[in-house]
Formats: C-alpha cells, structure tokens, sequence
C-alpha cells in the first residue's frame, strides 16, 4: 500500500538517493495510474465470484485427515486422493469460534474423538487461510470505490508529496548533491502535477480547485470535502516559499 512508501520516506531512514530510487521504483510499480498521473492506494486485484468462497482446494482438504473421515464414503473420486467435488466449511461457520464450537460438538462422536482432537489446530488454521482473515485491509481490499480498489486516495498523495518534500528539503540544506536535490524537485513536482489543481475538468472529473476524497477507476473525483489533502497542501506550500524557522527566526530559502 501507498502508506509504506510514505511512512519509509517520512522515517528519516531513507536517503536522498534511495529515495529518488524508491520513487522510480513507485512510478514503475502496479500502484502508479498513468491515466491520473498518481498512485493508488493499494494494488488492484481481482476479487473472487461468490462461488469461488468459501471453496477449500483438494490437497488442503485433504492434508487434514479429518476431512477424509468426514466426507461421505459414496462420494465420487477421480483418484484414490481426490474428491471430485467441492470442499467448503458451513455457512454455520462464520467465525473460526463457531469452528471451534463444531469441533467441540464433534469430538463427542466416538468414531471421530481422537481426529476432531488432533487435526483441531490444523482445520482452524485452514479456515482462516480459505478465508483470508487475516489479510483484511479494509475498504482498499473490499470494495472499487471510496478508498478501495482501483482508487486514488488523495490524501495519501498529498502526505506522499509532503514526504518527498522534506527529503528534498532536508538535501538541499545539508548540502546534499545538486543533481540528486535536482532529481527530487522534479519528482515532487511531477506528484503535484498529478494532484486536481494543475488537471483539466475532463481529466479530473471535477472542478480541479476543490478537494476530493477519491478518484475510483470507474469515474471522476469523488466525495468532496476539506479532507486532509488540505492539510498536506497548505505546507507543501510553505516548503514551497522555502519558509523555515530556526532558533525563533522566520526565514526564506526557496530551493525549488
């Protein structure tokens, strides 16, 4: 997600070159939309179908031996060890607790009590690999609009173009090598480039002077609101006047 780009530049940690790497690297990456000249949020992916839930592959079934007690003994198999029919936990299921209070229930048949206690861990541990529990990423994992797949989330540019300031910043005023500061200017100001104000109505979507929360691949920016791209931006503009303050004494030093 964008947010570790960010957090890795705003850390102090990564140097003016690296950083310009890192931001090559970002603008070749699968977050970079070349149609708004920005990042999303997080990567696309394709989301399953809802038959595709909720469906536990062969071999994982059946590397629980539970499982093959379980299932039918008439059941169809296209080999000696595997079923030729869908694996999937019951709707009962929706919480690996419910899974647990199945197993409890299970482990009083006597045919099964020494299975149920033995592959417990294993069939809880695959319950929540099927269903991915734990790599929920919110709206960016779930959903196409708001901050969600395909999305530009404007804040977090704003907060990404905040971070290459204070790098480019922090090189020019340690000394830093000309063409390196030079290379990060042009980056930051090619993030800004990306941003609504300098866009078109047509190519924004939307009166390119407000603030807007997301830009979803399907339609043009979305939600507005003073949301905290204004923040970000009232600073970089500061950055921008090269106003700085050191030892109680307002300064100017416009760099970039």
């Amino acid at each position: 997600m964008l947010e570790g780009q960010v957090a890795a530049l705003s850390s102090g940690l990564v140097g003016p070159s690296e950083a310009t790497d890192l931001l090559a690297s970002l603008y070749a990456s699968p977050l970079y939309r070349p149609d708004q000249d920005s990042f999303l949020l997080y990567r696309e992916k394709t989301l399953p179908t809802f038959l595709e839930r909720n469906v536990i592959p062969d071999a994982k079934a059946l590397g629980v031996p539970l499982v093959g007690e379980l299932l039918p003994r008439g059941i169809p198999r296209s080999s000696s060890a595997t079923p030729t029919v869908r694996c999937a936990f019951m709707e009962t299921s929706a919480t690996a607790h419910d899974l647990e209070a199945a197993l409890d229930r299970l482990q009083l048949r006597r045919a099964v009590t020494h299975s149920a206690a033995r592959d417990r861990r294993a069939l809880i541990d695959l319950f929540v690999e099927v269903f991915g529990h734990r790599m929920f990423t919110g709206r960016s994992g779930t959903m196409y609009a708001y901050e969600g797949l395909g999305s530009i989330y404007w804040h977090m540019v704003s907060k990404l173009l905040l971070a290459v300031q204070e790098v480019a910043l922090g090189a020019y005023r340690s000394g830093g090598d000309a063409r390196i500061c030079a290379a990060l200017a042009r980056d930051y100001y090619r993030i800004r480039g990306g941003l609504g104000v300098e866009k078109s109505v047509r190519d924004y979507g939307a009166f390119p002077t407000d603030p807007y929360s997301h830009t979803p691949r399907h339609a043009g920016a979305q939600q507005p609101g003073m949301t905290g791209q204004v923040k970000e931006e009232i600073l970089t503009r500061f950055g921008e006047l090269g106003v700085h303050v050191q030892d109680g004494i307002v300064g100017f030093d416009p760099c970039c």
